[in-house]
C-alpha cells in the first residue's frame, strides 16, 4: 500500500471522527473588536465542470472524488498558511498529499503560541464532494485574516483553499462575502493526473494554481460563503 493511500485512509478516519464538527465556539465575540463568522464550503467540483478524467466512484471509495476535512485559522499578516510562489510547509505538503491534518495542525498551534494566529478550525471529510459543510470561527483586530486548505482527492498533491481573506471593509466587519475557490498544486509531488504514480518532486516547486489537464479550464471547485453571525 502506498504512503499516499495509507495516509489518505488515516486522514479519512481522523476527519470522520470529527464528524464535520469544529471546536466549540463561544456564543458571542470575546471582545468589542471581534466578530464571529460561519464559513460554508460548497463543493462545485463535478464531472460536468471538470470532465477530464473525473474520478468517479461510490461513497467511502478513496479513488472517488472527495475533499479532505478543512483545516485553517484566523490570523494576522505575520502568518501565511500558503501563498502563490512560496514553498509549501511540511504540514501543507502532507495535507495536499494524504489529506491528513498533521503536522499542519501543529504548525497552526505554533503560530497561535507565537501570537500570529487564533484558534484552529476543522471539519470532517467531504465524502459527498458536493455536500456543504460549515464551521465557525472568531476574527478580531489582532487576527483579521482567515485562511484554510483541504485536499483535492485523489491527487498527487492538489488542494483547495483561500489565503488571507480579509473580512473587514471600510473599517467594518462585512455581513457576508462569497469567494470562488480554485484548485492549487503544492509543488511537492509530480503528476498531472488524479492517480499519478507516487513521485516526490525534486526539488520542490513553488505553490501554483493547478495547471494539470483536469483543471486547465480554470473552473472553481468550491464556493465559499462567509456570514457574520455575531
Amino acid at each position: 500500500m502506498s504512503n499516499r493511500i495509507r495516509g489518505a485512509r488515516m486522514g479519512l478516519m481522523a476527519t470522520l471522527v470529527l464528524g464535520g464538527a469544529c471546536a466549540t465556539m463561544q456564543a458571542r465575540p470575546s471582545s468589542a473588536d471581534a466578530a464571529i463568522y460561519e464559513m460554508t464550503f460548497q463543493g462545485t467540483w463535478t464531472k460536468a465542470t471538470h470532465p477530464t478524467e473525473y474520478p468517479e466512484g461510490s461513497s467511502l471509495d478513496l479513488g472517488a472524488a472527495h475533499f479532505s476535512g478543512i483545516i485553517g485559522a484566523p490570523h494576522s499578516a505575520g502568518y501565511s498558511l500558503f501563498k502563490e510562489g512560496a514553498q509549501a510547509t511540511p504540514g501543507l505538503m502532507a495535507l495536499s498529499h494524504t489529506g491528513g491534518h498533521s503536522p499542519l495542525d501543529a504548525e497552526l498551534k505554533a503560530a497561535a503560541a507565537a501570537g500570529t494566529a487564533g484558534g484552529t478550525f476543522e471539519t470532517g471529510v467531504f465524502i459527498d464532494v458536493n455536500a456543504p459543510q460549515s464551521v465557525r470561527f472568531e476574527v478580531s483586530d489582532k487576527f483579521p485574516l482567515v485562511s484554510f486548505v483541504a485536499m483535492v482527492a485523489p491527487s498527487p498533491d492538489w488542494f483547495v483553499g483561500l489565503n488571507d481573506v480579509d473580512l473587514k471593509e471600510n473599517g467594518q466587519w462585512v455581513n457576508a462575502k462569497t469567494i470562488l475557490a480554485k484548485a492549487w498544486d503544492s509543488g511537492t509531488y509530480d503528476g498531472t493526473t488524479y492517480k499519478a504514480p507516487e513521485k516526490p518532486s525534486s526539488p520542490h516547486q513553488p505553490i501554483a494554481l493547478n495547471a494539470a489537464p483536469p483543471f486547465q479550464n480554470g473552473a472553481p471547485v468550491a464556493t465559499i460563503t462567509f456570514k457574520r453571525v455575531q
